[in-house]
């Protein structure tokens, strides 16, 4: 005779029963719904536009040279550069321009362009990233480890004038 397997049943404990969901009435639906009234908006006004008068851009570029390096600046442009001498807000004039474009219309210098002037004013004088500077020779005890950090200044292209 084969033997007849019983399948297990569990039983749920009372303290499961217990737990069983609790169905939500209509009205107490309702009554949730009356408690949660809506939250009143208050619109704030929107502040009113100032209206600049927009200032006319060189539409082109020009090439500079500062400290004897070449930069391609544009208007309104900050640019970080070896140290010059001034104070933050000074005012200066770049003549050294070798180049200037405005669309198809380019000038090129020979070596620079006559009657361009590039106005510039300085924003910061600042240092750079330190540079680790290490020097070493094998087997014969010799290690100097030094650092380095460049003066830099940040100028403000203010106007580029033909």
């Amino acid at each position: 005779m084969p033997k007849e397997t019983k399948k297990k049943t569990t039983k749920k404990s009372e303290k499961e029963t217990k737990r069983s969901v609790k169905k939500t009435t209509k009205k107490e639906v309702a009554k949730k719904a009356e408690k949660k009234e809506p939250k009143k908006t208050v619109k704030k006004k929107a502040p009113e536009k100032v209206v600049k008068p927009e200032k006319k851009l060189f539409p082109g570029f020009a090439v500079i040279r500062i400290g004897g390096k070449q930069y391609k600046v544009k208007e309104e442009e900050f640019l970080l550069i070896e140290k010059i001498e001034g104070k933050e807000g000074d005012n200066f004039d770049v003549s050294e321009v070798l180049l200037v474009a405005e669309g198809e219309n380019v000038k090129i210098g020979d070596p620079l362009v006559k009657d361009v002037k590039v106005k510039a004013s300085i924003v910061s004088q600042t240092k750079g990233e330190k540079l680790i500077i290490f020097k070493y020779k094998p087997k014969k005890r010799y290690r100097k480890k030094t650092g380095h950090r460049q003066k830099l200044t940040q100028i403000k292209i203010e106007k580029i004038q033909m």
